[in-house]
């Protein structure tokens, strides 16, 4: 009988207010998604002009023709070079969104199977690099310790 009489009896007013309080703010937490949660929907494609879709065209042809993984990296690293930051975005972007809404068969299966891998070696290269040049620029102007196995100059 002393069961029932904890399971019929009410909190007391304070927990019953704290109570209230989280339930309230579980359900505004439930209802409201966070961004993070949110399917990833495409950005709006920047404004592109004419010579730039025309250069992502080019690209795409390219793309189409060259078969060799080796050569696809050659390809887009030439393409990527010389651009700046947000050239650069603004070309993938322009590209990944001209291949996604191209009607042609093809282009699917072009922007998994070369673009994408080719893409990805060309980001690995990147950080690779980048790695290497902090290394050596972290390095520069130090002197040589004596203990160390380097003998670079006593062949010469």
């Amino acid at each position: 009988m002393a069961a029932a009489t904890v399971q019929n009896s009410k909190p007391a007013p304070q927990s019953n207010n704290i109570h209230l309080r989280v339930t309230k703010a579980w359900q505004e937490n439930v209802s409201s998604t966070p961004e993070a949660m949110k399917p990833n929907q495409l950005n709006v494609q920047p404004k592109i002009s004419a010579s730039e879709q025309s250069a992502i065209n080019k690209f795409i042809e390219s793309l189409h023709a060259t078969q060799d993984k080796k050569d696809l990296f050659v390809l887009l690293s030439k393409q990527l070079r010389g651009l700046s930051a947000t050239e650069h975005e603004k070309f993938i972007d322009g590209l990944l969104n001209t291949l996604k809404i191209s009607e042609h068969p093809g282009d699917q299966t072009l922007l998994k199977e070369k673009f994408n891998p080719a893409y990805a070696m060309y980001y690995a290269n990147s950080m690779f690099v980048t790695q290497i040049n902090q290394d050596i620029l972290s390095k520069f102007g130090q002197v040589s310790k004596d203990d160390d196995d380097d003998d670079d100059f006593d062949e010469i």
